[in-house]
């Protein structure tokens, strides 16, 4: 059966009065649109804008991709970047420098004196469409079965809409025990964050000036959130330290024992190489954690670590920035007894004094 204008073979209606290369499947099975020799399994050639998009029975585009050929993108004219479209809105654009731009429309895709600023090339971009501060861009990562583990997230502190010049904070969240939870931020200052909220810790690190009012590492206590909590810990930029001992940070304070000097006198103090080292290397002074501990079980401390099969271990540590006070409390009791035996001393130089006056008396007689 033949018809003028339409040929109908198993479904397939074609316009037979459009171009020869309208649509073809040649004798490998190769479809061809726009082209009569398809080199692809489903090759599309067509004008400056080749597309294939999906609209709905109103004639709304739901969703397209395409080579672009207008003004408001990224590259050459002359080129084509490969759009992904939603519903009227671009999602997606692999331009012709090789960027991949995810969650950008075509009004933010302009070239312009903030877009020229950015890397050319091999370059990946997530944003939003919308500049405002507090807004964000998220990376979702899901270990298995679309469950999210994890997020790494760049905030807006500023309004992005008109300049570079403006801040933004990267943080990293990860999954425990079921809930996301912020662990480790990057200010836009460069300071970095870390957070554990099981041991409520936290510490800060900085880089500046090698000063000793700067401080490049601080740790701290008591962190319910992950710029929270209280400066424990100071590192300064000339190598000194700092320690928090502030009295209204404190309770509970009573005088320590006295006996520190005779317990003192019982730790060894050795030189020794760590089993890393050679053994014609220079030997280090130290203590023995495990010969501390039986007598200041206070002062050694259990330390984590791994060994060469990825196995944690356990290993023993010392509080050695508890020693100088140890030191000076077994000092003050060392001067405390020098004191009482020239007090003593002295009250026996009395007595003889007194005898000897006594003695020569008593010979004058």
């Amino acid at each position: 059966m033949s018809q003028t204008k339409t040929q109908l073979i198993e479904g397939l209606n074609i316009n037979t009065s459009a171009p020869a290369d309208a649509l073809v499947i040649d004798s490998s099975g190769k479809v061809g649109i726009g082209t009569a020799s398809p080199s692809q399994l489903l090759e599309i050639n067509g004008a400056s804008t080749p597309s294939v998009q999906i609209k709905d029975t109103t004639n709304n585009v739901i969703a397209r991709i395409g080579a672009d050929d207008n003004v408001a993108k990224v590259g050459s004219r002359s080129n084509h970047p490969l759009q992904f479209q939603i519903n009227d809105g671009e999602v997606a654009r692999l331009d012709t420098s090789g960027r991949l731009l995810v969650g950008r429309n075509s009004n933010v895709i302009a070239e312009s004196t903030i877009e020229s600023s950015r890397a050319t090339s091999n370059t990946f971009f997530l944003s939003s469409s919308n500049a405002t501060t507090g807004n964000n861009v998220k990376i979702a990562l899901a270990p298995a079965n679309d469950i999210v583990g994890g997020y790494i997230i760049c905030e807006a502190e500023e309004d992005f809409s008109t300049s570079l010049n403006r801040t933004a904070f990267l943080s990293f969240w990860n999954r425990q025990d079921g809930t996301l939870a912020e662990r480790m931020r990057l200010a836009s200052t460069g300071v970095g964050y870390v957070w554990n909220n099981n041991n409520s810790t936290a510490f800060i690190a900085a880089s500046s000036v090698a000063s000793s009012a700067t401080v490049v590492l601080a740790v701290r206590r008591s962190a319910s959130t992950i710029t929270g909590g209280t400066d424990a810990y100071y590192i300064y930029a000339n190598g000194s330290a700092g320690a928090a001992s502030d009295v209204n940070l404190k309770k509970n304070i009573e005088t320590t024992r006295d006996g520190y000097l005779e317990d003192l006198n019982r730790l060894r103090v050795v030189k020794y190489n760590w089993n890393d080292q050679e053994d014609t290397e220079p030997r280090e002074l130290g203590l023995i954690a495990q010969e501390v501990e039986e007598v200041f079980p206070g002062l050694a401390c259990d330390m984590k670590g791994e060994n060469e099969d990825g196995e944690e271990i356990t290993t023993k540590g010392i509080k050695y920035s508890v020693l100088p006070v140890m030191l000076l409390k077994a000092l003050q009791e060392a001067d405390a007894k020098i004191e009482a035996q020239a007090a003593q001393l002295a009250s026996q130089a009395a007595t003889i004094a007194a005898l000897d006056a006594r003695l020569t008396a008593l010979e004058g007689a």
